[in-house]
């Protein structure tokens, strides 16, 4: 019998960032945040709401794949070139801000986050698309689609859901899907004036639990086959979200 892999796709809240063991007690720049970040990722990867929520629905291993500044379409990129046939996988995306989007790039998958930073290729983007609000909602609502073939083609279970107030209209557009973690578009982020979200701005340790805490409770309710056993106090897991392309790997590349 295959043993039971949890994979995460999501942005920063779900690589883990917030989760500082009380080291910061203001809110940085975004360049102080780079430097902070890089001395407390692997903090951010352990405490964050992927492992709790593996611990809680006793799967043998969580594999988070999300990194911050992540786009919708680089994470669905990450997972199609890699490959998992010696488990059973379930998977669960928190996707983020529609406006950000990826391209292969020197072999590696990189992201844009146009609402943040500015280089000249988010600008060119900006400046051409039509709708940033109606225009990145359509792509990524294929990547909704494209993710949902691979999972159904490799047999992948899959849960979407989102922390993002405005990716609610990815699911408007379906919301009778068994693919979502709500029967209803709900965002899923801990209250903001509360001790569940640290000086970053991210969700606290205590908000990766808040979160973990509200997916579990969902999953009993409504997708108990994502439940694979007692809770667990410790579980084997992993971050691989380098964005490095693998695609040589697959059989018959050709470049």
């Amino acid at each position: 019998m295959k043993k039971k892999l949890l994979i995460t796709l999501g942005c920063s809240v779900t690589e883990g960032q917030g989760c500082w063991g009380g080291t910061i007690k203001s809110r940085p720049s975004l360049a102080q945040m780079s430097n902070l970040s890089s001395n407390d990722l692997k903090r951010f990867r352990k405490f964050g709401w992927p492992n709790r929520v593996g611990k809680k629905l006793g799967f043998d291993k969580v594999i988070n794949l999300a990194r911050g500044g992540g786009s919708n379409s680089g994470q669905i990129k990450l997972l199609y070139e890699r490959e998992y046939s010696d488990w059973d996988v379930y998977v669960i995306w928190m996707m983020t801000d529609s406006s950000r989007f990826s391209f292969y790039i020197n072999k590696t998958i990189k992201d844009y986050v146009p609402n943040f930073i500015h280089n000249s290729l988010s600008k060119g983007y900006v400046e051409e698309i039509v709708d940033i609000e109606a225009d990145t909602v359509l792509e990524s609502l294929f990547y909704v689609d494209v993710l949902r073939n691979l999972c159904k083609v490799r047999g992948y279970n899959l849960l979407i859901t989102y922390w993002n107030k405005e990716t609610k209209n990815v699911q408007g557009l379906d919301t009778n899907s068994e693919n979502y973690l709500y029967k209803s578009p709900k965002e899923l982020f801990p209250p903001i004036k509360s001790d569940l979200i640290s000086p970053c701005m991210h969700p606290s340790e205590n908000g990766h639990e808040w979160i973990a805490n509200e997916m579990v409770r969902e999953i009993k309710e409504r997708h108990k086959h994502f439940i694979q056993g007692d809770s667990k106090e410790n579980i084997e897991w992993e971050w691989d979200g380098y964005h490095k392309s693998r695609i040589k790997s697959k059989p018959n590349f050709i470049i």
